[in-house]
């Protein structure tokens, strides 16, 4: 019998979160089936979008805490 895999099996695959086993069986059904090919070529996308993106916070939240921080550290 032969063991499907889902969307979220490939993203463990994609960040090297599957045993060996797993490993060289999902990639053998994106060697093999070019649906799953072109997903998974669009998951890594995705992941190499999200690695540029880049949070930070608004600096009027920085301020806040900064303040909130002083009245704190004022009272104690």
């Amino acid at each position: 019998m032969q063991k499907t895999y889902s969307a979220n099996d490939f993203i463990l695959y994609l960040y090297n979160e599957t045993g060996l086993e797993d490993s060289v069986f999902i990639q053998q059904v994106i060697d093999h089936d070019e649906v799953v090919a072109e997903e998974f070529s669009q998951l890594v996308s995705v992941h190499q979008l999200l690695d540029k993106v880049t949070f930070s916070p608004d600096p009027s939240v920085v301020e806040s805490l900064l303040a909130y921080s002083k009245m704190h550290s004022f009272l104690h």
